[in-house]
């Protein structure tokens, strides 16, 4: 007997069995189905939830927006001075580093070293990356 079962197609069959050996049947016959189950056509992959990505939990998902992926050097920087725009409204240090030339705009605390920088004299300073060659700085030091 054919039959369609869930959408797909099945085949039922009545197996009897008979003359045991080294057994006791309690039943002597069952019902057995066959499904037609079609191979995944190719675009169609078979359904298995191992290689799908699993959802985040509420604490997986909270970490994920509150860490900071960045590095230190986003927030800090450091190299020999090669020239001072003291002129400059707000000032501007360029120092010479492993990126090149970076101009660092003075502001805040870094504005108090300022009349005690020098060409040549090396410095660090922390505040925020704005590219490769710019940043903006808060707290400059000086290594001399």
């Amino acid at each position: 007997m054919i039959a369609r079962r869930f959408g797909k197609l099945a085949a039922r069959f009545v197996v009897r069995l008979a003359n045991p050996t080294g057994a006791t049947l309690a039943k002597p016959a069952g019902i057995g189905t066959i499904e037609d189950t079609p191979p995944p056509g190719p675009n169609q992959q078979p359904e298995d939830n191992q290689d799908k990505p699993r959802h985040p939990t509420p604490s997986q998902r909270y970490q994920r927006q509150h860490t900071n992926a960045g590095s230190p050097d986003d927030t800090e920087t450091r190299g020999q001075i090669a020239e001072i725009r003291r002129d400059a409204v707000p000032p501007v240090v360029v120092i010479r580093n492993v990126d090149g030339l970076v101009g660092l705009t003075l502001t805040g605390d870094a504005l108090k070293l300022l009349d005690r920088l020098q060409v040549g004299q090396h410095v660090a300073g922390e505040g925020q990356k704005i590219d490769e060659h710019h940043y903006t700085i808060d707290n400059l030091g000086s290594d001399d």
